[in-house]
């Protein structure tokens, strides 16, 4: 579920707390979270113009249930100046990494590619960028 915008320092062991209870099961529905996180820190952007707009996306699968497809998703995110930046990070066998990748590049974002034993590094690696 949508989490923040938060104080990194603040709000830390919220943050580990939330990324150790992630668990995979069920359908993905990764273009439409995408896009409802784009759509939360647009209608916050009034009153956070000083704010970093960043979205971390993670999946462990290819986009399964989403009313939206990639292409609508792409062209939501794309070429917006202080948009938000969507950095997206596929974990198993079965990301669509090619997606993925695209989601990020559309939104100056990044793509990494985690497992069990890098998700937190991966996390904190990002986190650096703020």
């Amino acid at each position: 579920p949508p989490y923040g915008p938060v104080e990194r320092g603040k709000a830390r062991a919220e943050l580990e707390a939330r990324i150790d209870g992630i668990s995979a099961s069920g359908g993905t529905a990764l273009y439409d979270a995408t896009l409802a996180a784009k759509r939360l820190l647009d209608a916050r952007a009034r009153d956070a113009a000083h704010r970093i707009r960043a979205v971390v996306v993670m999946t462990d699968g290819a986009d399964t249930d989403s009313a939206h497809t990639l292409d609508q998703t792409l062209a939501s995110l794309h070429g917006e100046e202080g948009g938000v930046a969507v950095f997206t990070l596929g974990y198993g066998d079965e990301p669509n990494q090619a997606a993925l990748g695209a989601i990020a590049k559309a939104s100056a974002g990044s793509f990494a590619r985690g497992d069990i034993t890098t998700i937190v590094q991966i996390f904190r690696d990002l986190a650096s960028f703020f």
